[in-house]
C-alpha cells in the first residue's frame, strides 16, 4: 500500500480517505491548514508572524467544531509536514503528485526558511549568553574537557516577591573523581 501511496494509518488533518483508498482533501479541515500556514508566515511576509501557541489559541477559537486538540507541537508538526505539498513519504518511498496539495511548494519552503532562521537566531543567542570565563576549562586530574551546564531557577518568597538565580555546574567529561 505504501508503494502505491494509499492510506495506511492516521490521516493528516486536512485530508480524508477516498473511495479508492487514496487521500482526498477535506474542505473544512483544509481551511484550518491554510490558516495555520498563513498565520505562522505572516501571510507570507505581508503582515506580522504569530507564534505557535498564539496560532493554537486562534485555531481553537475560530474552528470550534474541529475534533482535534491542536497544541503548539501539533501546529509545528503540520508546518513541517511535506505531505501538504502533495508529496507522499513513507518507508523511504517518495511519491510526488500522489494527492492534491493544500499548500504550494513555495509556501512550504517559505515556512522552512523561517524555521532555519529561528534556529540560527537561537544558536547565536545561546552562544552569546554563555559565560565566556568557563570556556576551555580542563580537568586537573585527567586533562579532559570539563562540561559546563547553565541552569536558572525562579521561586516566590513569602512576601510575594520573585527571586531568580543562575547556577553554573562543571563536570569532567570522563567522569573522573573531580567534583
Amino acid at each position: 500500500k505504501s508503494s502505491r501511496g494509499a492510506v495506511l494509518n492516521k490521516i493528516p488533518i486536512g485530508y480524508e480517505k477516498s473511495v479508492n483508498g487514496k487521500f482526498k482533501i477535506n474542505e473544512n479541515e483544509k481551511l484550518i491548514v491554510r490558516k495555520i500556514f498563513e498565520l505562522y508566515s505572516g501571510n507570507y511576509g505581508t503582515s506580522e508572524r504569530l507564534g505557535l501557541r498564539k496560532i493554537s489559541k486562534i485555531i481553537q477559537e475560530d474552528f470550534k467544531n474541529i475534533k482535534y486538540k491542536l497544541g503548539a507541537q501539533a501546529i509545528k508538526n503540520i508546518l513541517k509536514n511535506r505531505f501538504y505539498t502533495g508529496v507522499y513519504l513513507r518507508d523511504s518511498k517518495i511519491i510526488f503528485g500522489n494527492h492534491d496539495q493544500i499548500i504550494t511548494t513555495d509556501e512550504y519552503n517559505f515556512i522552512q526558511e523561517i524555521f532555519k532562521s529561528n534556529l540560527n537566531l537561537y544558536k547565536n543567542k545561546f552562544h552569546l549568553s554563555q559565560n565566556k570565563k568557563y570556556l576551555g576549562l580542563i580537568c586537573k586530574y585527567c586533562n579532559s574537557k570539563l562540561n559546563i551546564s547553565y541552569h536558572s531557577r525562579k521561586w516566590i518568597l513569602k512576601d510575594g516577591s520573585i527571586q531568580r538565580n543562575k547556577y553554573n555546574y562543571v563536570q569532567c567529561a570522563k567522569d573522573c573523581k573531580f567534583k
